[in-house]
């Protein structure tokens, strides 16, 4: 529906952070109409119902490598905003980013930790990482791309620093967004889920005697020690 941004090459396809990175890095090129127009694709196509919506559009529709969109939408939204000084021009999608929102509360957050999980690695990202052994649930890659080394049962277990953070940065640009649209009361609601979000990152996450953050394996309970 929008005009967007693609990786390079060859690609047609609308990737989640591919988009929002890329029209990050253009912006002093001129890149924030297809930054913005790239982020409306995306809520244009999310569940109401659900906060579902795929991580890579085509223009015949969604794909399905990456399961869910990985929470980059709404800050890609706000800098496109902020670039062009149109924050009106979001405004029809406001009960998408809700949506969004309310997704990653009702499916992703851990209870017992308030850490938030991946899918699986392949929607993280991981398949761009050499060292891992299942990027996803279609297998390890060449040349064994069709073994299977995921489960379903494993899903919604790896919690790790990344998602954290691009969650709480979701989470400001909505709250921005609230402010525009005037409903401040819901926009501090937002912020105060923010803070727990940081809150549980710097206490499941850090490793002291690493001095560095590491991941989480929720159903394990385990502290996943990984140095790349």
């Amino acid at each position: 529906h929008f005009k967007y941004l693609v990786p390079a090459g060859y690609y047609q396809q609308l990737w989640d952070w591919d988009s929002m990175i890329t029209g990050v890095a253009l912006l002093s090129l001129g890149s924030a109409p297809y930054l913005a127009g790239s982020m409306m694709n995306f809520f244009s196509a999310v569940d109401l119902t659900t906060g579902m919506v795929k991580g890579c559009l085509t223009p015949s529709g969604a794909q399905k490598a990456i399961y869910h969109a990985k929470p980059v939408l709404l800050a890609g939204a706000w800098i496109a905003a902020k670039a062009m000084d149109n924050y009106d021009q979001f405004r029809p999608f406001l009960s998408q980013m809700l949506a969004l929102d309310n997704y990653w509360e009702t499916t992703r957050r851990d209870a017992a930790t308030g850490l938030y999980r991946w899918h699986d690695q392949m929607e993280s990202g991981c398949d761009n990482l050499v060292t891992s052994q299942c990027p996803s649930r279609y297998g390890s890659g060449p040349p064994h791309i069709f073994h299977q080394c995921w489960k379903e049962s494993e899903a919604y277990s790896l919690a790790s620093p990344d998602i954290m953070v691009f969650l709480f940065r979701e989470k400001i640009a909505l709250s921005n967004f609230l402010h525009k649209f005037g409903n401040s009361s819901l926009a501090a609601a937002v912020l105060v889920s923010a803070a727990k979000i940081k809150a549980a990152l710097n206490k499941y996450l850090w490793v002291e005697e690493m001095g560095a953050f590491a991941a989480f394996n929720t159903t394990a309970n385990q502290t996943i020690y990984s140095r790349t």
